[in-house]
Formats: structure tokens, sequence, C-alpha cells
């Protein structure tokens, strides 16, 4: 039988491998504990979940007691109110008592499905069922109840007859008390068995469960000896097929690697360091002839250094490497005493190509070391990682799109500055002006271009040693160098660049709206420059003097655009202002501290309000009144318009529903940027939804600049909204110079005349209109058009009457109202009604 039985592994005893099949008894028998034990705790959760049911039997039975008894003293309180007189209390409890009945009806069938749910492992344990009991118990409940019923339906009767009547009458309640103990005692009788039984059970599965995890642990413990024995020999082989590896590893590896005797010459090298052959043209050995001797004698060597190492002669690489009488620092420069002097040191070495590799080199003194007794360099090529570095460098210090530095590399070019030169230095902070309406009507992709093309413009301004700078957005920043000032200094010097980047600025630019700058489609855009100027730079920090430029290239803004200020120190006062009001806008969003009010929009001839514009409102917290002419610029610039359009949009369509029943239009303003906004079509459809307004009962009011452009997006939007059935308006036309021509394609209502034509923007006499020939002209046109026409600026009754006789519709202004709240337009709409102008609401 041993000559027959196979031969053990090397490393095991046959002695082992007879015995290995003796371990089979044990993990059957672990087995068969382990299925008995499983199975008794299956049960043992059955019988305990049988205990549950019976105990839920038990609080069933005790529920059902309560509310009979509270159903019993029901009867009592009806009969207390009804001699009180307090029939509205009496016919309440009666109330009462009908749908308590009910609930102990309920109970009384959840207490049949209990007992029903019992009944299987009722007869398992010897349980006989009592089924008596049970209809003992539903057929006293309900002669309980209709005693109950009975009695309730006597106090009909007069409080005589009554009383004679409830002087005997039983309505069964110790019948029903009764019943109901002989079933609790029974139920309570099977739930002490069923709680006995999986009691007993659960012990005899825990028992087993534990003699099944004592045979486990055994077992385990015969298991973790063999396997030790089993490690001990994968452990070895690993360990031997790790120094192969290793050694592979080694020969084949990328980085360099060579060991060096004290003195520096190379006594081994890895294939890799055939780079050394490239590397001997730039070897630093004294004189020329040694240089060239060296360099011969380094590439002879290092060449057979690794024909010798490929073909596994490695007695032969010793011996090649052994006749370079050159030493290390003939090589790379630098001595073996240099190398360890330093944890790391970085060198470029470069190829008879002219390519630079560069090395990051590590020399480690293993002398004492008796497997090596040499100097180890480990050498990584670090070349593109170098490269990369210097990509990421130049990218955090310039902007990505037009390739200038961005404003932390003006910070670091300001610092640079000695403070001599900031006497004559100056800095400029450039905002495009009108740039945010090229980016909406055309699309990112031309504004993009605009950006670089005004980038270009910008630097053929400036000198060599100026820095033109991306602040971010449509914002520039230029620091004109005091190396390259002027006789007068940076002031005029900075004014000077200024007037010449205006000039540049003043051509149009040709941009192209298809894919690609070269593209065939192209548009004429022209722009200007709000510009701010600082020229005292003395003891303050980049941050500063970009904050002071920022500054008075604000005032600038509000100067009109399109020019330049200086910066003085009293323009600090207003600053910190300016962005505390930005502030409270943003927090003024959170809190919902913006409203509406509305002006109302009368017939010219009917003298009935027939529409309202909603406007917004802001009161502050502590400010009180805060204009619109304050917060909307900002919030433009910020973008935040739309989401207080929206915000605006949700509430005048919720105060819009309560006057559709007088056939109230409500219309409210899109600005140019929400105008552009993509998901404003799907906004305006939940407004309506939200509020359940009619959407004929809402108007948009366009305004003229937002439309000109991208005709074809524009007419698509407008189609878009008039799907949802709503009113478009186009505002404060005749201020955007749009293409008459375009009014035909634009799916509107309504043209809303700008009240410049109207009252006229100078204060003068309200007599007549500002501009006569202009409204009619327009008023001509529209009808043409078959469009509604709304004339703003209405102040005067001349000015109604001429626009009634011009042939307008509708007129708004001071004339007819001042903005009001919506409790105002609901006692405006009322005097309409009283007077008899307005007629009746009709149902909408």
């Amino acid at each position: 039988m041993t000559d027959s039985a196979p031969a053990s592994p090397q490393g095991s005893s046959p002695t082992a491998a007879r015995r290995k099949p003796r371990n089979w008894p044990l993990w059957v028998a672990l087995t068969v504990v382990a299925a008995a034990a499983s199975g008794l705790i299956m049960v043992a959760v059955s019988l305990r979940d049988h205990a549950d049911q019976r105990r839920n039997v038990m609080v069933e039975l005790t529920a059902l007691e309560v509310a009979a008894t509270a159903q019993h003293t029901v009867v009592w309180r009806a009969m207390t109110q009804l001699m009180a007189d307090e029939r509205m209390d009496f016919i309440r409890i009666r109330g009462e008592e009908q749908q308590k009945r009910q609930g102990i009806y309920a109970r009384l069938e959840a207490l049949k499905e209990l007992e029903a749910d019992c009944a299987t492992w009722d007869s398992r344990l010897g349980n006989e069922a009592a089924p008596e009991l049970l209809a003992q118990l539903e057929e006293g409940t309900h002669r309980f109840l209709s005693g109950i019923q009975g009695a309730m339906g006597m106090m009909n009767l007069s409080s005589d007859r009554m009383r004679a009547r409830l002087k005997y009458w039983d309505m069964n309640f110790g019948e029903f008390e009764a019943a109901l103990e002989a079933l609790r005692a029974r139920d309570g009788e099977v739930a002490t068995a069923a709680a006995s039984v999986a009691n007993r059970v659960t012990m005899a599965a825990a028992l087993i469960t534990l003699f099944a995890s004592m045979l486990l642990v055994l077992g385990l413990g015969r298991v973790r000896a063999r396997r030790t024995i089993e490690l001990q020999k994968e452990r070895l082989d690993a360990v031997a097929a790790s120094e192969s590896r290793f050694r592979e590893l080694v020969q084949n590896s990328s980085d360099l690697i060579v060991v060096l005797e004290p003195g520096g010459s190379v006594r081994y090298a890895t294939p890799s360091a055939g780079i050394l052959s490239d590397a001997v043209s730039t070897a630093s050995c004294n004189g020329a002839v040694e240089r060239e001797r060296s360099a011969e004698e380094a590439l002879r060597a290092a060449t057979a250094i690794e024909r010798a190492i490929q073909s596994g002669a490695h007695d032969e690489a010793i011996e090649a490497a052994e006749s370079l009488e050159c030493s290390i620092d003939s090589l790379i420069g630098l001595s073996v005493e240099e190398l360890l002097a330093q944890e790391n040191t970085e060198l470029t070495l470069r190829g008879a190509d002219g390519s630079a590799r560069v090395f990051d080199v590590r020399a480690t003194d293993l002398t004492a070391h008796q497997d090596i007794q040499g100097i180890v360099l480990n050498a990584r090529d670090i070349t593109d990682a170098k490269r990369l570095e210097e990509e990421l460098r130049h990218q955090a210090l310039h902007d990505p799109l037009t390739g200038l530095p961005n404003r932390r590399r003006f910070a670091q070019r300001f610092d640079e500055e000695t403070p001599e030169e900031r006497e004559s230095a100056a800095v400029l902070f450039i905002d495009l002006d009108g740039f945010k309406l090229v980016n909406d009507s055309y699309g990112h992709g031309v504004g993009d271009q605009l950006l670089i093309h005004t980038a270009a413009r910008i630097g053929t301004c400036l000198g060599e040693r100026d820095l033109l700078a991306r602040q971010g957005g449509d914002e520039f920043i230029v620091l004109c160098s005091g190396l390259e000032g002027s006789e007068d200094g940076g002031q005029n010097r900075g004014a000077d660049i200024a007037r010449r980047i205006q000039a540049a600025l003043a051509p149009p630019f040709e941009l192209g709206k298809g894919i690609g700058h070269d593209s065939d489609d192209r548009v004429e855009v022209f722009i200007s420059a709000s510009m701010g100027v600082v020229t005292d730079l003395v003891g303050i920090d980049a941050e500063q003097a970009a904050q002071r430029a920022d500054i008075a290239m604000y005032r600038a803004k509000a100067a009109g655009k399109a020019q330049a200020i200086v910066f003085s120190e009293e323009m600090l006062e207003g600053a910190p202002e300016r962005l505390a009001l930005e502030t409270d806008f943003r927090h003024a969003l959170e809190r919902d501290e913006f409203t509406v009010v509305y002006q109302p929009k009368v017939g010219l001839k009917s003298g009935v309000t027939e529409s309202l514009e909603a406007l917004v409102r802001w009161i502050h917290p502590t400010r009180g009144f805060v204009g619109p002419d304050l917060f909307i610029p900002f919030a433009e610039e910020s973008g935040l318009v739309m989401e207080l359009g929206r915000v605006i949009l949700e509430k005048a369509c919720m105060d819009a529903v309560r006057w559709q029943q007088h056939n109230v239009v409500v219309a409210v303003n899109l600005s140019p940027i929400q105008f552009r906004n993509p998901n404003l079509v799907d906004e305006v459809r939940n407004a309506l939804e939200m509020s359940g307004l009619d959407p004929k009962f809402l108007e948009l009011e366009i305004t003229e600049s937002a439309v000109l452009g991208d005709v074809e997006n524009t007419i698509r939007v407008m189609n878009e909204l008039k799907t949802l059935g709503i009113r478009l308006a186009i505002d404060d036309f005749g201020t955007g110079y749009s293409n008459l021509a375009h009014l035909k394609h634009f799916n509107v209502d309504v043209l809303k005349i700008d009240q410049a034509f109207v009252r006229g923007g100078n204060g003068g006499p309200l007599d007549h209109l500002s501009d006569g020939a202009i409204v009619e002209a327009v008023i001509g046109m529209a009808k043409a058009f078959k469009l509604h026409v709304v004339a703003e600026g209405v102040e005067s009754i001349n000015h109604a009457d001429e626009l009634r006789t011009l042939g307008a519709d509708l007129g708004q202004g001071f004339y007819f109202s001042r903005p009001v709240s919506g409790e105002g337009i609901d006692e405006f709409l009322a005097a309409e009604f009283s007077s008899g102008v307005r007629q009746p609401a009709t149902a909408v």
C-alpha cells in the first residue's frame, strides 16, 4: 500500500500525508451538530413568535375590555348632559358612542384573526382550540353593544319615562365581562405553556450550538497548525522568487544605478547607464586633451558594460567597468564627496543631439556593507516631471484664455518694483463697457474672442517693461513700470496710456459667430472701456492698488462710461458703503425682503384699468427704502438679477390670481440677462402652475435691447413663451435702435412707447408730448402690425388727450396713479366699480 501511494511533495512528510484524511469524522460530526442546532434555533424562533402572538392576544383582550368600559360610561355621560338640558353635547356624545362601537367591533375582529393565527401552533403543543369561548365573547359583545344602543335610544323619551325604563334596564355588561374573563383565563394558560416550551427549546439550541462551537474550535486548531507549516514553506519559496525578481528588475530598471569605488571609479552599472555615453561630450575633466581621452574611454567602457550585462556576463562587465580610468566627476562634474554631502542632487545631462535630460541623483555610502562595499548612485529621469512643473507654474500665473499674466502674477510683479520705481509708476484698472450684452446676445464663444482681441489691442499701447494682466471676467489691470515713465511722472503717463487704449478700442471688432474664429458668419462689435488710474503707489501693496483703481473705475462707469478717472483719497469714503449694500442685497434675497408694487395701465378711451405693471421695491430693515437705481446695477453685474427676477415673477403671479376675475393683466419686466436664461420658459411655467394663474393674464415685458443681436434665438424663445399662453410686450421701444424689419417676426402682443417720447427727460412743461411726431409714427407702425400700444410717462390730461387722438390704447404714468401695493390695487379697482366706470366682475 505504501509503494502504491503517490510521492509526497517536497518538504512534506509521509506521516503528515497519511494523517490528513483522519480529520473527516470531526467535520462530519460538526456538520450534523450544526444542522441540529440550526433546526432547534428555527423551532425556538417559531415558538418565540407564537408566544409573542399569544401575548398579543392578551393585549388585545385588555384593549377590548378598556374600550367596552369606556363605552359603558358613555351612557351615563349622555344621560347627565341630557338632564342638564345640554342637547348639543348629548348629540356629540351619541356620535362618539357610534364611533367607539365601530372600534370595539374592529378589535373583536382583530382578536378573532389573532386566535386563528395561533391555532396551528396551539394544536402542535397539545392545546385544544376553544371556539366556544370566543363565540361566547362575540355574543356577549353584541348583546352589550345592543344594550348600549338601546339605552341611548331611550334617551329620546321624556325624562320621567326615560328614568322609569332605565331603572330596570340591563346593558348586559356583566355577561360581556364573564365571557371576556373566561377567554382570558384560557388564553393565559396557553400563553404560559407556549413560553415555557419556547424557553426549553431555546436552552437546548444554545447547548447544542455551544457543542458545535467547541468542535469548530478543535477543527480550526488542527487546520491552523497544518497551515502554519504550509505558510513557512511558501515564505521560503517567496523569498527565493523575490531575490530572483529583484535581480531581474535591477538589470532591466529604467533608473540609472551605479556602484562606485570609494575613489569614484565605476565598478558596476545597470544597462540604463548607457546615458553616460551621451553625457561624456560635456564631461568636465581638466584640459582639452584629458577631456577628449576621458570621453573616448567612458564611451568605450559604458558600451562594453552595457553589452556584457545584457548577455549575462557579469564578470566581463566588472572588468569593463574597472577599465574606465576617468572617475565619476569627469562624467557629471561632481565628486563623490559632493554627491554624498547632499541628500538629493539634480543634474542636467545633455546628449549629443543637444537635448537635455534632468536626473534626480541620490548617493548612499554603503562601503561598510559587506555585500556591496561601495557607493551607490540612484538616478531617476525627471525631465517630464520638471517640464510639467514648469507648465503648472506658468498656468498658476497666467490666464488660460488670453495667455496674459493673472492677478497673482500682477501682485508678484508689483512687489518686485522698488520704492523709487513706484514713485513714477501707475496702475490702470480696465473694465469693458457692454461686455455682458455681447456675451448674452452672441454667446460666450464671441465673448471669448472679444476678450482675446481686446487684450491684443491693449498690449499695443504699452511699453516693454509694462505688465498687462487679466483681473477676471471682462476686467484687465495694467502696471505701468516706473522704468519707462515719462518726464512728467506716473500720473501723466497713466493718463496717456488710458487715452491710447480708448483710441485702440474705438475701431469695431469683427468676430466669428460660428464654430472657430475664421467662420464666415461674422458680427461687428463696438466696445469701449471704463478705467480707473492710480498714480500714488508708495506705501501700498498690490491688493490696495488694485482696489483703488477698481473704485476709480466705478466712478468712471457712473460718470457715463468710456473714460478714465484718476483715483483720489476721498473716493475711499463711499467704497465700504457700496460693498455693504451689495452684501445686504444678497441677504435680502435670503430673507425675502423684496416686495412688489403695481402701477395701473388705464384704457385711454374706457378709463378702466386693464393692466398692471409689477415693479420691485426693497425695504431694508435699517436703511429703509432703497431705490432700484442703487441695487439693480450690481444685481445685473453679479448675475443675481436672475434670482431676483424669479422671485418677483412668482410673487406677481400669486397676486394676479385675485385680479384675474376683473380681467386685469399683470405685466412683469424681464432684464436682458433674464431673457437669455436657458431656463426662462421652465421658470415661467413653474410660476403659473404654483400660483394657479390663467396664463392669459400674465404679460412679460422685454426691453428692446434684450432682443437685439441673435434674432433667430430671440424668435425661438418668444415662440416657446407664447406656447404657454401668455402675452409678450416690447418695452422702451425707440431707445434701442432695433431693426424695424425684425418687428414683424417677433410674436408679441404689445408695444410700449418709452416715456422719453411722451414727457421727455428734461423736466420741461407738460402741456404737449415731448416728441409727438415720433409717437405718431410708432403708433401707426404698431397698428400696422396689429399690436396694442401702451404709452409710458403720462403725467397730464394733455398727454392723455393727445395719445388718445393719435390712437394709443393704454396710458401709464403719475397722471393715473403712482405704483401702489397689492392692497392698494384692490382699493383702486373697488373705486372704479363704485364709480360705475368698471362693470361688475365676472367669474373666470
